[in-house]
């Protein structure tokens, strides 16, 4: 059974990508946000909270890349830096792999993308994210008063 709780944030440049995936994982029963490109994925990461975030790597104007430096750089405050973020990429060599992780994307996945593929992803890091809240509001002495806010 899926955790229908996820939102997921998908950037990607190409139309016909982007609404199969995001049709896909809807189906899963995920929210689902979409952005075409690294500005619009940051104006959303502003507004509202996601668990993850699928993020093509070459788009034209702001790539995954660097959309993905300043969501963990966050100079202004206004991103959790902490985000998951999973690389769509059709580089799959070492070193590409090693570029992109170095750049501060927590994972990737190699396209054409198995679709069954994200679901899984979309659970574990998700997931993970959401033990580090718990985590962390523990450490906030939230724990001891029974709230436990993901």
């Amino acid at each position: 059974m899926r955790d229908t709780t996820i939102r997921i944030l998908l950037v990607e440049d190409n139309a016909t990508n982007r609404t199969f995936l995001g049709l896909y994982l809807r189906r899963k029963g995920y929210t689902v946000e979409e952005a075409c490109n690294g500005y619009e994925a940051l104006n959303l990461l502003q507004e509202k909270k996601y668990d993850i975030v699928f993020m093509d790597v070459q788009m034209p104007g702001l790539d995954g890349v660097e959309t993905t430096r300043i969501i963990r750089k966050n100079a202004s405050g206004q991103y959790d830096s902490r985000i998951p973020i999973i690389a769509m990429t059709a580089y799959t060599m070492k070193n590409d792999k090693n570029y992109l992780l170095q750049s501060g994307m927590d994972y990737y996945v190699a396209k054409p993308i198995e679709l069954e593929q994200l679901a899984v992803i979309a659970e574990k890091w998700a997931y993970s994210k959401k033990a580090r809240n718990v985590i962390e509001n523990c450490k906030n002495a939230s724990c001891r008063s029974g709230k436990f806010d993901t």
